[in-house]
């Protein structure tokens, strides 16, 4: 419920990271996007290929603890805007190779028990089938939600973010989120 001055530092993306001159004593919308960040990887998930190789199926977010600590609500994110733009990026659009020009789209989106499913469809250019043949052969496996922090769950813990609006998910080779997966 509170902020405490630690004197550890950990980094996950540290080209994101932003400078704040001190800790809030009360966290804002604002604030907690700063603070917490905007994306979450999610490992062990499965991945599924379809028998045609074209479309895959992938588990890009659970409720589960994430390596940040953070337990990210299904039921509290937003997908309408992402069901408007269903882009599919490379590392979230951070590599330089391929910048923010998706390497796939969403065609279908479920809730599942353990967050969402989705099923997606390659795009055709060299970049995104030589990431769909790492999928396929197994080399990459993880998947990671982007989203936009709209409420926290105050007190709990672990740190709960109730309330999200989904931006994008990505195919990731290092995830943060230990349950999001290519299923087929």
């Amino acid at each position: 419920e509170e902020w405490m001055m630690a004197d550890v530092t950990t980094v996950h993306r540290p080209d994101n990271l932003e400078v704040i001159d001190g800790l809030p004593e009360r966290s804002t919308q604002t604030e907690m996007r700063g603070a917490f960040g905007e994306n979450r990887a999610v490992v062990d998930s499965e991945i599924r290929m379809s028998s045609d190789g074209e479309r895959t199926t992938i588990q890009f977010m659970t409720e589960d603890v994430a390596r940040d600590g953070m337990v990210l609500d299904a039921d509290g994110m937003d997908l309408s805007a992402y069901r408007e733009n269903p882009v599919v990026l490379w590392q979230h659009g951070r590599d330089q190779r391929r910048g923010k020009q998706p390497i796939a789209k969403t065609v279908d989106i479920e809730r599942n028990g353990d967050g969402y499913l989705a099923t997606i469809e390659w795009y055709d250019d060299d970049f995104s089938q030589r990431i769909k043949d790492q999928v396929k052969r197994g080399y990459l496996n993880a998947a990671s939600v982007g989203w936009r922090t709209e409420d926290i769950a105050r007190g709990e813990k672990p740190l709960r973010v109730s309330e999200s609006d989904m931006t994008e998910f990505s195919i990731v080779s290092v995830p943060t989120d230990t349950g999001a997966l290519v299923e087929e």
